[in-house]
């Protein structure tokens, strides 16, 4: 396991993160399938996410030889779409009380929290002011770490049997 944390570049984030990154499933917080704690722009909130890489999407779509605008849209589609297939890798009780859709708060022009956003698989959304134990914080992220590792396992079987 390794954590990085948001804004040790030159500039703070719109939208700060803690990432918990399985070695077995990515090494960065750009690429892959990991556990991250997003806040809103407000910090009202927060949420313990399931989430994709979503700088990866973005260089894909410059691959396809998009720039600018068309560039993001299109990385935003595939976070949205993988969001959804990888969602049905995991069981209902899995997703019991989780969130589809979380609401980072920061503006629409800004291509990394709308791409976490996109790229929300399932979350646990917290109040600030209101967060349970250090227990119950900690087992939680614990299950969603294993059920991360699951739903990437899943989807790289998924894939490879439709490359045969």
């Amino acid at each position: 396991m390794k954590v990085l944390a948001s804004g040790a570049g030159q500039s703070l984030p719109v939208v700060p993160w803690i990432a918990i990154l399985d070695s077995n499933v990515t090494r960065t917080a750009q690429e892959g399938l990991y556990v991250v704690y997003l806040f809103r722009q407000d910090l009202s909130r927060v949420y313990l996410s399931m989430n994709q890489g979503a700088t990866q999407h973005q260089r894909n779509a410059g691959r396809r030889g998009l720039t600018g605008v068309a560039q993001d849209r299109a990385a935003l589609a595939e976070l949205r779409f993988e969001a959804i297939l990888l969602r049905k890798y995991l069981s209902d009780d899995a997703l019991h009380d989780l969130a589809e859709v979380i609401e980072l708060g920061a503006p629409r022009n800004r291509f990394l929290p709308c791409g976490y956003e996109e790229g929300n698989v399932a979350a646990i959304e917290y109040d600030l002011t209101q967060l349970p134990n250090e227990m119950t914080l900690a087992l939680t992220l614990i299950g969603s770490s294993r059920c991360t590792r699951r739903a990437s396992r899943s989807r790289v079987r998924s894939l490879r049997r439709s490359l045969v």
